[in-house]
């Protein structure tokens, strides 16, 4: 099965990043920006998720094809990935 990789630009705190969206039809692997801190630095780092959900994925479809982290019901990517 073949897949289709997609971005969407953002901002992760004072880094100008993306979020990574790979469609394999049967599930969607994010790759979120985040923050990881150590000691009193903070540093670009991603998390990985898998969605499996078929809500979920369409929501995240929309949101690829719209170019925005949002979706029409005002649901952000953050709530479905946490």
């Amino acid at each position: 099965m073949s897949c289709k990789t997609s971005t969407i630009n953002c901002q992760c705190g004072i880094y100008d990043t993306e979020y990574t969206f790979v469609d394999r039809g049967d599930h969607i692997t994010v790759q979120a920006p985040t923050i990881r801190w150590r000691n009193n630095s903070g540093s670009l780092d991603f998390c990985k998720f898998k969605i499996t959900d078929a809500g979920r994925i369409e929501t995240i479809r929309n949101m690829i094809e719209n170019d925005t982290l949002i979706s029409d019901d005002y649901t952000l990517i953050d709530d479905i990935l946490f």
